[in-house]
């Protein structure tokens, strides 16, 4: 009898066992990993979905929060009082002209104080005096001028005024100032506020003052 051939057969049925063997394991591993990939993708979508629906919540609640701001601003402007700017008029109406003139010409100055800011500049031409001071102090500043010889003319030249503007003292020459110059050349410029108070007054104790 030959024993060759059975010899032969057990290791190649042990050879077949164990690659069968790999084979189960390498397709339990490959398994294993495939559920751990679909596991974590599936992981990956919900995460991504509750983000989504995180963000479209808040952009809901920012909507619905600038509508409201909206709506609030609007009731807010439809009751809110309209405002109104007030125009400065500091030109002096044509009764505050007139007396002015005649309180300057009659030298009755004290008259002049009711027209007058609770604070008003005076200025006097190479005295070195500039300051602001009370109505009161401003009426009796005035005085300088009672050594003038009337008529005071008020209604001066454009070209006088435009020469003044010139010079040194232009800023007390403006296009609102109301102007006047005595027959012995004493020279005075009222300004005013906003509400129509003289609150600046300019005087020269001769008009060759202004254009040195």
């Amino acid at each position: 009898m030959d024993t060759t051939n059975t010899q032969d057969t057990k290791p190649q049925k042990q050879t077949t066992s164990k690659k069968s063997l790999a084979m189960i394991w390498v397709s339990v591993v490959i398994g294993l990993l495939l559920l751990a990939v679909i596991g974590y993708l599936i992981w990956l979508t919900m995460g991504l979905q509750s983000q989504n629906a995180a963000l479209t919540k808040d952009k809901t609640d920012a909507l619905t929060k600038v509508t409201s701001l909206t709506e609030q601003l609007a009731a807010a402007q439809k009751t809110s009082p309209t405002t109104t700017t007030t125009p400065c008029n500091n030109t002096p109406t044509t009764t505050l002209k007139n007396n002015i003139h005649d309180a300057i010409s009659s030298k009755n100055t004290a008259a002049l104080e009711s027209y007058m800011a609770s604070s008003v500049t005076v200025v006097i031409a190479a005295s070195g005096k500039g300051g602001t001071e009370s109505a009161a102090a401003a009426v009796a500043d005035l005085d300088y001028l009672s050594s003038a010889t009337s008529p005071w003319n008020f209604s001066l030249p454009t070209a006088t005024i435009t020469n003044w503007q010139a010079h040194f003292y232009a800023s007390y020459f403006t296009a609102t100032s109301y102007v006047g110059e005595a027959a012995s050349n004493q020279v005075v410029s009222f300004d005013f506020d906003c509400n129509g108070k003289i609150n600046k007054i300019f005087m020269a104790i001769n008009s060759d003052l202004l254009t040195s």
